[in-house]
């Protein structure tokens, strides 16, 4: 029995000699790892919280938008960033240009609807979330962009985690382009000259890159249904001529001609809107088209009471 037990220990003995020699596999920690993670704040909401059924949903809305029209270098968008169940239809007009084109990284403009900022804010480092997976932030790019004096860009990260305008923008840039990084840039209420500067930093940043700017931004806000149709044809025509200078001028006088109608903005999302029409020029842009505008009340969700704007343009060389 001694003996035995001998040889058990002898056995124990060997095998922890090789295990001790036989080097241990340990998972090391990526960096990565530590870098933020901005999670979705509106999936189940706004757009579907299951990848399934959210790719599904974008794919109808592109096949229903059909086949890409502009020809030429494509270089920035403007998209509705409502419910899909509103606006996914028009931002599909949009985003059926990015169809066979190719991107390392998307800029993407929204306005602060929680948070207020003097300026703007940029995620400069980690990642954006959606059901279809993360998208890495260009942090190089990020960062030349918030390198200016004037203007002092807030980078506080707490300004982007209930904001919806960029993240609606994200799922539709994951079914139509490859692998590519972002840019998400929050605007505050600011006046042209700001924008004006915002509009250098992005073409020095963006000049001889593969970069997309995408301005994201709802229309007239609570008019009726007639009255958002004038009002919203009226904006897409100063963007269409890029006449950035002339949309805050001209939405304060819709707004006081039909403010017993309701009609609380022209643009939500104005500032994002003027710095891409800056920017695209600057980056070789001389055409607009006008891809495609409806508002809530032609959704089958909505009603013609009280509407919200949507409008499709693409601007390119």
């Amino acid at each position: 029995m001694a003996v035995k037990k001998f040889d058990i220990f002898k056995h124990l003995f060997v095998i922890f000699i090789i295990l001790s020699i036989i080097p241990v596999c340990r998972a090391e920690k990526n960096p990565q790892d530590d870098l933020p993670v901005r999670t979705p704040a509106v999936a189940g909401s706004f757009y579907p919280g299951d990848s399934v059924q959210l790719k599904n949903m974008i794919l109808s809305f592109l096949k229903e938008a059909g086949k890409p029209t502009v020809q030429g270098k494509l270089i920035a968008l403007i998209a509705p960033h409502a419910g899909y169940v509103y606006s996914g239809g028009v931002a599909a007009y949009s985003y059926k240009e990015l169809i066979g084109r190719d991107y390392d990284t998307v800029i993407i403009l929204g306005p602060s609807h929680f948070a207020p900022i003097n300026g703007a804010a940029v995620f400069t480092n980690g990642y954006y979330e959606t059901p279809l997976g993360k998208i890495p932030v260009n942090s190089d790019m990020a960062k030349k962009i918030c390198s200016s004096d004037p203007p002092v860009l807030d980078l506080a990260k707490p300004h982007f985690s209930r904001e919806h305008s960029i993240e609606v923008q994200l799922p539709f840039l994951q079914v139509t382009l490859k692998k590519f990084l972002i840019v998400p840039i929050l605007i505050g209420q600011t006046d042209e000259n700001f924008c004006k500067e915002l509009a250098k930093q992005i073409f020095k940043a963006a000049e001889g890159t593969k970069t997309l700017i995408v301005a994201s931004s709802d229309m007239s806000h609570y008019p009726p249904y007639d009255i958002a149709n004038e009002t919203d044809k009226n904006t897409l025509k100063l963007i269409q001529n890029f006449d950035a200078h002339s949309i805050h001028a001209a939405s304060q006088q819709m707004m006081q001609k039909y403010a017993a109608m309701e009609l609380r903005t022209c643009l939500c999302g104005e500032q994002g809107v003027i710095t891409t029409i800056y920017a695209a020029k600057q980056l070789g842009a001389n055409h607009a088209d006008i891809l495609k505008y409806a508002n809530s009340g032609d959704s089958s969700a909505g009603d013609k009471k009280t509407v919200v704007g949507y409008g499709a343009v693409a601007f390119y060389e």
